[in-house]
């Protein structure tokens, strides 16, 4: 990846591919809301807004959708850190593998 990510390539809603081989444990790729995805029974949702407030969803105890307010902060160029409410410190902490206008890929980190 790239030593600096562009935010506005960032923005927009990104739902999780798990079927992708390069999916793992640690690794999650995404493709952007609209793109033809398999049937699946829940998928994590991370929603970035230009103004770095997010949407952070995923199945619920019924498989429906359950959404949570968010924000986001690009760091050190290629490090996406996502804050659950209104939690000081970040939530999630993912390398950015790489971005493009169809595709997310991120790597977790230890926040």
């Amino acid at each position: 990846m790239p030593g600096t990510v562009d935010p506005a390539t960032l923005n927009g809603e990104w739902l999780s591919y798990h079927e992708d081989p390069r999916s793992s444990a640690d690794t999650t790729v995404f493709r952007r809301a609209g793109a033809p995805l398999p049937r699946a029974r829940g998928r994590n949702v991370i929603t970035l807004n230009p103004d770095q407030t997010a949407d952070l969803g995923g199945p619920g105890p019924t498989d429906r959708r359950q959404q949570r307010p968010g924000r986001w902060r690009l760091e050190d160029g290629n490090k996406l850190l996502l804050y659950s409410g209104q939690s000081a410190d970040p939530t999630q902490v993912w390398r950015i593998d790489a971005v493009n206008e169809q595709e997310l890929v991120l790597t977790r980190e230890s926040s």
